[in-house]
């Protein structure tokens, strides 16, 4: 049960990483886009 614990902790934490990681790439490609218009 402690591993099932552990698993979905680390599975959730890699989520946030990979969410935030897209947004930092979507921000930067909107500012690109909106600075070569």
């Amino acid at each position: 049960t402690r591993q099932v614990v552990d698993a979905v902790m680390s599975a959730q934490q890699a989520l946030q990483t990979t969410i935030a990681i897209r947004d930092k790439v979507v921000s930067a490609y909107l500012e690109i886009s909106r600075i070569s218009i």
